[in-house]
């Protein structure tokens, strides 16, 4: 599955929208300064690199943020559990950030090879210009950096 332009500017328009909204009147100039550094590349990011994985497409990590963060809520609700909304959209939409890369690089690259992808579904493979770190400790590098 892929989406189009118009699910993939919808999807962003509301990821943009719910960050700010999780850290306004706190963070309001970080998440910004976040989102436009990072914005583009976050938009076009997939949630994986295979197809069996899901997400493996443009806009599939914004895909993947969302799902996300409204399963955490109503699983908060049916529960019974009572989170703060905003902490629930700041793991929620952030908890995989690092699947963009480095402040430079992006952690995924077109696959290059047409059997990988014909026959393993492999879509995009690691970036070997990243040294080998775990996508959560890319996230947490990422939003250090920000001061996040």
């Amino acid at each position: 599955m892929e989406l189009d332009f118009d699910q993939i500017k919808s999807n962003w328009d509301t990821f943009e929208r719910l960050c700010r909204k999780a850290f306004e009147n706190e963070q309001d100039e970080l998440i910004g300064s976040l989102l436009d550094t990072l914005g583009e590349r976050i938009l076009a990011c997939p949630a994986s690199t295979k197809l069996e994985q899901g997400g493996a497409y443009p806009g599939g990590l914004v895909e993947h943020a969302l799902t996300v963060t409204s399963r955490m809520r109503k699983l908060a609700t049916a529960h019974e559990v009572s989170l703060d909304v905003k902490s629930i959209l700041r793991v929620g939409l952030l908890h995989e950030l690092g699947k963009v890369g480095d402040l430079e690089e992006d952690l995924f690259i077109d696959q290059d090879s047409s059997w990988h992808r014909e026959k393993l579904g492999q879509m995009y493979k690691y970036n070997e210009e990243l040294p080998k770190i775990a996508v959560p400790h890319l996230t947490l590098s990422l939003l250090q950096h920000f001061c996040i």
